[in-house]
């Protein structure tokens, strides 16, 4: 998703708004990107855990999602988006170095 950031920096920082636009809608369409998790009242966080629980979908894992947060967050979703993707990619890659045949 960083990626995707760094693309839309750059695009609005040089003016091209109508490609900034288009690219988004384009990622929009993207089905790991355009469905909600639903999980949490905060679109930030339910759009890092509908990313995710589509990677893990894709690599074989099984996966039950509970999430109980506040309404009101006393983190900035800029700290903790990025602080839950890296907890859901080190967990997903904990399940790659899984054995042959263990539960995923």
């Amino acid at each position: 998703m960083r990626h995707h950031i760094t693309v839309l920096q750059g695009l609005c920082r040089e003016g091209d708004l109508e490609e900034a636009r288009t690219y988004l809608e384009t990622l929009s369409r993207r089905p790991e990107l355009s469905r909600s998790s639903g999980c949490t009242v905060h679109p930030a966080v339910d759009a890092v855990l509908t990313a995710m629980l589509a990677r893990g979908a894709e690599a074989g894992v099984r996966s039950e999602v509970k999430v109980e947060l506040p309404p009101k967050l006393s983190i900035p979703d800029s700290d903790l988006c990025p602080l839950l993707m890296n907890l859901l990619e080190n967990a997903l890659e904990a399940n790659e170095k899984a054995p042959e045949g263990a539960d995923k």
